[in-house]
């Protein structure tokens, strides 16, 4: 938050502020559901260990998927 409010600041814009309550209210999305968020942290593990491109494009896609939703329940 302090750095969106500085790059706000030095910009002169409020754009830097409306990305960083996006991007915590998708944190926030994601975080309120625990079996979401556990499945989350589960994909990022996976992601980390994948062994080839086929295993990292599903786990991908998965993870894509998840917070494509949680976008949806922060966009006004």
């Amino acid at each position: 938050m302090d750095q969106a409010a500085e790059q706000a600041a030095l910009q002169s814009s409020v754009a830097p502020l409306r990305g960083f309550l996006q991007y915590w209210g998708e944190f926030i999305a994601v975080q309120r559901i625990p079996e979401r968020a556990a499945r989350v942290r589960e994909l990022e593990d996976a992601a980390q260990s994948a062994v080839d491109v086929y295993e990292l494009t599903g786990v991908s896609e998965e993870l894509r998927e998840i917070l494509e939703t949680a976008r949806s329940e922060v966009a006004p």
